[in-house]
């Protein structure tokens, strides 16, 4: 073809290979510009091809899509077949079904020795795939190199499509061998695929066999008149042909797919609709009677029917099977997250948060009152009182908690539905959701880097298969053998399918302990005891001065209010209700909301505890309760708690309707803030935690030395408080500014055993295997392996 005619035709090449291993964001930079460099050459698609790994698939088609790009994604395989011999290919994901295939051919190259798959399982799969062979480094082009013509046309006969390389791919592909060849050599060869390529009517296509997995590419992104070049030694003719119109006549053969369907995929439940329904009323009635009373109806219609339009009773009602049988087995479960937001799964047992109005209401006999007053903003801050209708003591509930916080302003988010269960059973938990649905429709959820594994557990539809969304691999998780989870990122697939999370907590594990030794069930115990709620401020009701313990509050070993920094806090804030420390843990687990925010706000006296901002869930009902419109209001709270600040328009609608000046300054300082039913959740474990080193310190000291025991040093421990202090004094001196969470780790238990010693107790050596509450009264006996190995 002369330059003439040329001009008239396809004039840019398609790149077919730049190989990705992705493993870290570099590689996914390098990638991305790659596919730059592709769109700005006029490259109209372009091959990604997965070495070892495809995690570089998403960011590659989000890439490829805003440079106009149709991404084709491919992996290289190795593989054997029944006469032994050992040959590669690259596999290409035609369509949607193709992409089904290629992930299936991910799954088993993850699982098999040395990840080589056998070619009856590639033949098995190739619906919907493309095959290639020819590039530098595979056995077709060894084959045309060393071995019979006839040799290399039955190996060719495998492949829809063979590639040939520039001659300096191959070259440095035979100089990690140790070998060296000229030119002459590799251009015959070369040479020769084109032949056979003919002669079987294979298309032959040009790569520049491009390296994606580094900063610096090992070989250039050939421009067209580039590679061209590169095959000049084939005829002009030839080298077009090979460059540009075959790889844009395969090019056509693949169609546009989404890596992620964008459609949701829940389980479906039998009759779900109707059971949770049926579940949720029959608990609202046994708590509050029949009829509900107007405010509980209204709140469960709303979220109920929200449930049934939106398809979404398969996550409750999962969530609460596992639940249930967690409780049937003797461990408690605490939820995580703003899950608490929600009527539905109070009343379905999955949250013991209750998300309405603060109110009394009888045990005895469901009478309810509401509580219209403005000093009390949560029920468990109610006085005791007796129903007028029974006597009987009623309880104080009610969080006022909007469920928008969970499911959204329209109700139709995706529950996500967070369990916090003991360390020990986490593994008893998963295991149940695989028991119910098959292990072939539930899988751990992977990491980007296929590291630590955090408890999340996908579950597919029935009739589906991971495959139409992700590959599988063994999970990395130790001694969980049998699992399975996602090749790709949790993130990347949770707008897609059910991700339940199963999270390990000391918490539940601690409680149950406690139970356990003193027979007192966690969950009755008093949210509003002053002697408990005494410890957030001083170190009075445990008998010992401040000197002695080195803190004016008592949370040592209380969860999320023991750190040094929090301690801080309490101190400052002096915090004397179950709300107070609402706003504390929200003002703690927040960013840029206390230092510099609302530090100085209490400081100045602009606002109190009561009134800072400091859980998101109230910037949105303090707008409405100023008259603002629900949708605005919403979108201001989503807008500060991610960190985006206020925008000048919404921050002339929020002084419109009465919003102080502060407000609005600490709206804009926010980057992060923390949900009002997480904070409920933490807040009641640290009271039950206060509860029991108050009441019950042996069994407190003996249940948290059980939990944290590999952070526990008998030897100097059992020598009493001074050598306690000597040793926290030394990790004060190492410690850094700015430390973090888990260089303070090393120190908690430290802080424990101090004040366990200040208030006159003492570790002695036990025979159990357990530590326990010794035959003293001021002493915890310590297990027998601990004292043997410490001698």
């Amino acid at each position: 073809m002369t330059n003439q005619n040329r001009e008239h035709a396809v004039t840019e090449r398609i790149e077919f290979h730049v190989r990705t291993a992705f493993l870290e964001e570099a590689d996914t930079i390098a990638i991305e510009s790659m596919i730059d460099l592709a769109a700005s050459q006029g490259h109209r698609a372009i091959g990604i091809v997965g070495e070892n790994a495809v995690r570089a698939f998403p960011a590659a088609e989000k890439k490829a899509k805003q440079a106009g790009l149709l991404p084709i994604f491919g992996i290289r395989a190795s593989i054997t077949d029944e006469e032994g011999r050992r040959f590669s290919c690259t596999a290409y994901a035609q369509n949607e079904t193709g992409k089904k295939q290629l992930f299936k051919l991910v799954s088993l190259s993850l699982t098999a020795e040395e990840g080589t798959l056998s070619k009856a399982s590639v033949e098995a799969l190739r619906g919907g795939l493309i095959l290639t062979g020819g590039d530098a480094g595979s056995e077709l082009f060894e084959t045309v190199f060393h071995r019979s013509r006839e040799e290399a046309e039955a190996l060719a006969r495998f492949y829809d499509v063979l590639v040939i390389c520039p001659l300096s791919a191959y070259q440095r592909e035979y100089a990690g061998q140790g070998l060296v060849y000229s030119y002459v050599e590799l251009e015959e060869a070369v040479r020769s695929i084109c032949a056979i390529g003919e002669k079987l009517g294979i298309r032959v296509i040009a790569v520049g066999n491009v390296d994606g997995c580094s900063k610096q590419s090992e070989a250039p992104f050939y421009t067209t008149e580039q590679l061209l070049q590169e095959f000049a030694y084939l005829g002009e003719n030839k080298a077009y042909e090979v460059v540009v119109t075959n790889t844009n006549e395969v090019a056509d053969r693949f169609e546009a797919y989404e890596l992620f369907p964008a459609q949701l995929q829940l389980p479906a439940i039998s009759d779900g609709d109707q059971r949770i329904r049926s579940l949720c009323y029959s608990r609202a009635e046994a708590r509050y009677g029949s009829p509900l009373p107007d405010t509980v109806h209204s709140r469960l219609e709303r979220e109920l029917l929200a449930i049934v339009r939106y398809r979404f009773a398969a996550p409750y009602l999962i969530a609460t099977q596992v639940v249930k049988q967690s409780l049937s087995d003797g461990f408690m479960v605490g939820t995580r997250g703003s899950v608490g937001s929600c009527l539905t799964a109070y009343l379905l047992g999955l949250s013991e948060i209750n998300p309405l109005a603060p109110h009394y209401v009888c045990p005895s006999c469901t009478y309810s009152e509401w509580e219209r007053s403005e000093t009390v903003r949560s029920g468990y801050d109610l006085q005791d009182k007796s129903c007028p209708r029974c006597s009987a003591n009623m309880d104080g509930d009610g969080h006022d908690i909007p469920c928008e916080t969970f499911l959204g302003i329209h109700l139709n988010k995706v529950p996500d539905i967070d369990l916090n269960v003991a360390v020990e059973y986490q593994a008893r938990a998963q295991d149940l959701l695989k028991e119910i649905f098959g292990e072939n429709r539930v899988f751990m959820a992977g990491t980007s880097k296929g590291g630590r594994h955090l408890g999340g557990i996908i579950i597919l539809p029935d009739g589906r298969e991971a495959e139409e969304l992700t590959p599988l691999q063994p999970t990395e998780l130790e001694g969980r053998t049998g699992w399975r989870q996602t090749h790709f990122d949790y993130r990347l697939l949770e707008h897609n399918v059910l991700k339940l999370d199963i999270l390990r907590h000391d918490h539940p594990s601690l409680m149950r302990l406690l139970r356990e030794l003193t027979g007192v069930e966690p969950a009755s115990i008093p949210t509003n005891d002053p002697n408990v709620l005494e410890l957030f401020r001083s170190t009075a009701p445990l008998g010992v001065s401040e000197e002695l313990l080195r803190t004016s509050v008592a949370t040592y070993g209380i969860p999320e209010m023991g750190t040094p920094f929090v301690r801080e806090m309490l101190k400052e804030a002096l915090p004397s209700t179950f709300y107070d420390l609402l706003q504390i843990s929200g003002l703690s687990h927040g960013t840029g909301v206390w230092e510099g925010n609302a530090q100085e706000l209490l400081r100045s006296g602009a606002c109190t505890l009561q009134s800072v901002i400091a859980l998101r869930d109230h910037i949105m009902q303090d707008l409405i309760a100023h008259g603002m419109e629900s949708e605005l209001a919403f979108k201001i709270t989503e807008s500060v708690r991610k960190g985006k600040g206020v925008p000048d328009e919404w921050a002339v609608q929020m002084q419109a309707c009465g919003m102080p000046d502060w407000y609005v300054r600490s709206c804009r300082q926010i980057q992060y803030l923390f949900p009002k039913a997480h904070a409920v959740s933490y807040v009641i474990s640290a009271i039950r935690s206060a509860y029991f080193k108050l009441y019950y310190p042996q069994e407190f000291y003996a249940a948290y030395f059980t939990v944290h025991e590999e952070e526990v040093d008998y030897d100097v421990i059992s020598r009493g408080y001074e050598a306690i202090l000597e040793k926290l004094i030394d990790l004060e001196q190492k410690k850094q500014p700015g430390e973090s969470n888990g260089r303070y780790l090393e120190r908690r238990t430290w802080e424990v055993a101090l004040e366990m010693t200040a208030r006159g107790f003492r570790l002695k050596k036990g025979q159990g295997g357990l530590f326990d509450v010794a035959d003293s009264k001021r002493s915890i006996a310590v297990p027998a392996a601990i004292t043997a190995v410490k001698a």
